[in-house]
């Protein structure tokens, strides 16, 4: 199975990868401090990555560097929430009757950014609520300058937590792509790479870590990326996802096969998935991401399970500052500076006290990514990662390897939670190549295997 990684290239470096300023603050998941600060890589003080899963473990090998010629850079500075949501993202009064329809199609806004060797556009489209009920969309679209001859294989991207509410979504900031992996290397493969932001309800909240409504906002926006004009994209699609992304990713792999006619999943990669939210926040409930995620996810499941009351999860004397934190968005620098004034008013009291709680904790199990995934999965977990914690990664890996699911898992040596998917990551490579592979029709490992990447 390390051909992947050994394949088309000199070894990466041994002394680990180079270290980004600007752009690697901006990937660590909720990491405002740092992010503000421009400071370097906090102390860890955390747990290594652990025992491995119980199952084959290969030998450990260097990742490859893909070939530089006529790659565009994607480069850029911080990324920041953009002018107020226009128009476009205003529904229809009547809407199409059926999920995956696209509804409007426009350019992207004129501060928006598109990487080199690219054009871009969004689309609003209709999708159904995790309830079923018909609703619209919006996702970004990536498109090669001078692609090549045919259908297109596409990338779904699925994104980590940014906020939950519409104007916190990648459609609506700066830089609408910064914080996909691999999007030189995608282009220059002539890949098209879809964006959904997930859906909103009526009160533009996002169904955070509900299942079925990020896959369903998923496989709509491929359905419905299918109907531009002047655009050729094949069945065939590979989800992406990077840590709260990382569980959608999987659980739209493990979605219903019948609920979007035409889309032909062939691969999942997860990149630092959240994928057991209660040992999450029992193990990272406490820093100030984890009482900002938590902010997040219970204002959320309020919102969309009738079961989940704020108010009896949510101690009374933080509850004003946990509802004013859930309305903000990381990536905006004002918003980011009031985000974490607020998480350490909060004191000791935490925003999520007890994840046990009988209906909160069904409800966190039912929306984990635990399902049959029928297609190859790639799972990478950088090693460094102090947010989503190696240990945690590698029981979730073992427990899905024991029930049966063939999972290539790759420890990524010395990155963090948002390394794995800067430009530079040494996982870029191997996650291209593998993603190549199955566009290709070539199957994956045939049982649980476990390297790691340099």
């Amino acid at each position: 199975m390390n051909a992947v990684l050994e394949a088309n290239g000199a070894p990466g470096s041994s002394g680990g990868v180079r270290r980004g300023t600007g752009l690697r603050l901006v990937l660590l998941l909720m990491s405002t401090v740092l992010a503000l600060s421009a400071c370097s890589r906090g102390e860890s003080g955390e747990p290594g990555p652990g025992a491995s899963p119980a199952h084959r473990s290969s030998a450990n090998v260097p990742s490859a560097k893909a070939p530089s010629a006529n790659v565009p850079s994607t480069a850029a500075p911080f990324t920041e929430v953009t002018a107020p949501l226009d128009d476009f993202y205003r529904a229809p009064a009547a809407l199409p009757p059926t999920p995956g329809v696209l509804i409007r199609e426009d350019g992207l806004q004129s501060v928006q950014q598109i990487p080199d060797g690219a054009s871009a556009r969004r689309i609003l489209y209709t999708t159904t609520m995790p309830d079923g009920a018909l609703t619209t969309a919006v996702a970004t679209v990536l498109l090669p300058a001078n692609p090549p001859a045919g259908p297109r294989p596409v990338v779904l991207w699925e994104h980590g937590t940014l906020g939950i509410e519409q104007k916190c979504m990648p459609s609506a900031t700066a830089e609408p792509f910064k914080l996909i992996p691999a999007i030189a290397e995608s282009l220059a493969r002539g890949w098209v790479v879809v964006a959904p932001d997930y859906q909103p309800d009526s009160a533009g909240v996002h169904p955070y870590y509900i299942a079925s409504g990020l896959a369903r906002s998923g496989l709509d926006a491929l359905r419905a990326v299918r109907q531009l004009d002047g655009v050729s994209i094949g069945r065939r699609a590979v989800v992406w996802g990077h840590s709260q992304g990382g569980q959608s990713a999987l659980a739209t792999a493990a979605f219903d096969s019948g609920y979007a006619p035409g889309v032909r999943l062939v691969g999942v990669a997860a990149l630092a998935p959240l994928a057991d939210m209660p040992m999450f926040l029992k193990a990272r409930g406490s820093t100030e991401q984890g009482q900002q995620l938590a902010a997040f996810l219970i204002t959320a499941y309020d919102r969309y399970f009738p079961d989940i009351r704020f108010s009896s999860v949510v101690p009374a004397e933080i509850a004003d500052k946990v509802r004013a934190m859930a309305g903000l968005c990381p990536l905006d620098p004002g918003d980011a500076v009031e985000l974490t004034a607020l998480t350490r008013d909060l004191g000791e009291t935490l925003v999520i006290g007890d994840p046990d709680l009988p209906a909160l904790r069904r409800h966190l199990v039912a929306n984990a990514p635990d399902g049959k995934v029928p297609v190859p999965v790639l799972i990478a977990q950088g090693s460094d990662d102090t947010l989503v914690l190696p240990t945690l990664t590698a029981q979730f890996v073992s427990a899905r390897c024991a029930a049966g699911q063939v999972i290539d898992y790759r420890v990524v040596s010395g990155v963090d939670h948002g390394e794995i998917i800067e430009p530079d990551s040494p996982v870029t490579y191997p996650l291209v190549e593998w993603t190549a592979d199955r566009f290709a029709g070539k199957p994956g490992v045939r049982e649980c295997v476990t390297s790691t990447v340099y």
